[in-house]
């Protein structure tokens, strides 16, 4: 089950959380209570093993909701504080998606199908290229027959403005959330 705090409750100076993964787990709740109790400005903490919640008192000149439920996340290992009627979110896997089975036997016909392009072309010619110049003179040859340069659909020009911006932008994309976990280098560090 995935630990998440709860605000269920807030008004001055009284909060309750909630904590469905510590329902009847009357050992967690009663550490994680003394937790709660040792922050500055906590007048009093009452732990509910039943229903896995919490009712704190406190002083707000001291001490407000969301550093109660962040100390209670804490805590307790749990992945996130929501408010009352939100969920959590999933952890997001680390790397791409698995691919589908339909996904993986089409990329796996296509492969095959490249392979045994390239052994009859003794390496000259591959797939992508062949369809490259089979799309190109298709095109000429529309353009050939009806003497004019018809006006791609709008749909072509959403594909083509996608392709371009995963082509351009893919690399960078897929590095956006692996930034925010490196270290520094080891000369960036201080030493002593």
């Amino acid at each position: 089950m995935v630990r998440y705090v709860e605000i269920a409750h807030a008004i001055q100076g009284r909060l309750r959380l909630r904590v469905p993964a510590l329902r009847r787990r009357e050992a967690e709740v009663t550490a994680a209570a003394r937790v709660l109790a040792a922050l500055p400005g906590v007048v009093e903490v009452r732990g509910h093993p039943f229903t896995g919640s919490f009712l704190v008192l406190y002083d707000e000149r001291h001490l407000d909701a969301e550093r109660i439920g962040e100390a209670l996340r804490e805590a307790i290992g749990a992945s996130a504080v929501v408010r009352r009627g939100e969920r959590p979110r999933s952890p997001r896997p680390k790397g791409p998606a698995p691919p589908s089975a339909v996904g993986k036997a089409m990329a796996l016909a296509f492969r095959d199908l490249n392979h045994d392009l390239l052994a009859a072309t003794e390496g000259s010619i591959d797939l992508g290229a062949l369809l490259t110049l089979a799309f190109a003179t298709f095109g000429a040859g529309e353009v050939v027959a009806m003497r004019k340069l018809p006006v791609p659909p709008w749909f072509n020009f959403a594909w083509w403005g996608f392709q371009g911006f995963m082509a351009l932008e893919g690399e960078a994309l897929s590095r956006v959330d692996g930034e925010t976990d490196t270290q520094p280098e080891e000369s960036d560090k201080t030493t002593n």
